[in-house]
């Protein structure tokens, strides 16, 4: 699929952001965070820009906390990319996903993605959609994980990693965890998606 063009946004107001004018492609990756409970909100709030499509791809510990059934849009996992292939000429699911999306936003990345993506391991359907990405295109990365697993040495190593890569990190708040932790690192507010997306698919 070739990138679309958008047109220049015009002026808006302050504190407003410019919305596409023509349909833009957004592809949702969801991975084994407590924080995926957000990801209702989050297609939600996406769902609210004009002109914007969402798909959504999940790991299989992902679904451990949202219901599936809440999710809006269409919903990918591992199942359909075997699913989908049964010779030679079938559709690559994670291709077809690469090729379709105009942007991705990867939220909330657990710490055993940040791994995998880190080291170019892609063993599922949403790892090996990151290894083909397009870097031409925006892809955001949303870290969640616990204060204590942040802090190890390796976590830092690896987000820079991913940045040298050209993705852009959202950065995460201070809240309660769900273990009674107090921790930075958990997603930041829904509409925070919604206005970093707007950002993007505006560049």
């Amino acid at each position: 699929m070739e990138p679309l063009t958008l047109s220049e946004p015009q002026p808006s107001p302050q504190n407003s952001l410019p919305t596409p004018e023509k349909t833009y492609h957004v592809l949702v990756g969801v991975t084994g965070s407590v924080a995926a409970l957000k990801l209702p909100v989050l297609v939600s709030e996406l769902l609210e820009i004009p002109g914007l499509k969402v798909r959504v791809v999940t790991t299989e510990r992902a679904k451990h906390f949202y219901n599936p059934q809440e999710i809006p849009v269409t919903l990918y996992s591992d199942a359909e990319e075997w699913q989908l292939w049964k010779g030679r000429t079938d559709p690559v699911l994670h291709i077809d996903l690469r090729r379709w999306a105009d942007l991705m936003l990867v939220a909330p990345l657990d710490a055993n993605t940040l791994a995998k993506i880190a080291n170019g391991i892609c063993d599922n359907l949403l790892t090996c959609v990151i290894r083909a990405w397009d870097m031409t295109k925006p892809l955001l990365f949303c870290p969640a994980m616990n204060t204590a697993m942040w802090e190890h040495p390796i976590t830092a190593h690896q987000v820079e990693q991913l940045k040298d890569f050209g993705y852009t990190e959202i950065p995460c708040v201070v809240k309660r965890l769900v273990c009674g932790d107090e921790g930075e690192h958990q997603l930041e507010e829904e509409n925070y998606w919604e206005k970093a997306t707007r950002r993007c698919i505006m560049l």
